[in-house]
């Protein structure tokens, strides 16, 4: 399945801007329990992910070959967050490959602060 893609163009300017449709898309909610244990996690994927572009403002979202994905946060009561996963990707096997990667490093991340 090849990714599609829209072009708007600018009649003013004679821009061109292509907009990329990913035909995969996997999602997964996370909640954490407190925010230094959230700062961890999202630097550890930064870190993780260094190579890749990625973008930084209300949300967390890193461009990798074959798609992109995005860690948007709320925060809830008691200091809880929830950290929504958006995963888009060409194919179903790199959204599964990102997604077990992002657990992973979560799995890991929380069993180094139970001292496991």
């Amino acid at each position: 399945m090849e990714v599609l893609s829209k072009f708007i163009v600018n009649k003013m300017n004679k821009e061109r801007l292509c907009i990329k449709i990913y035909p995969y898309n996997l999602e997964k909610d996370i909640l954490i329990d407190n925010l230094l244990i959230y700062s961890k996690y999202v630097n550890w994927v930064k870190g993780d992910f260094d190579l890749y572009f990625m973008t930084e403002s209300f949300s967390l979202k890193i461009y990798f070959p074959n798609g992109w994905f995005e860690m948007v946060s709320l925060n809830l009561e008691n200091n809880q967050i929830l950290l929504k996963i958006v995963i888009n990707g060409n194919t179903s096997i790199s959204c599964k490959k990102i997604l077990e990667r992002l657990i992973s490093i979560y799995i890991h991340l929380i069993k180094i602060e139970e001292g496991l």
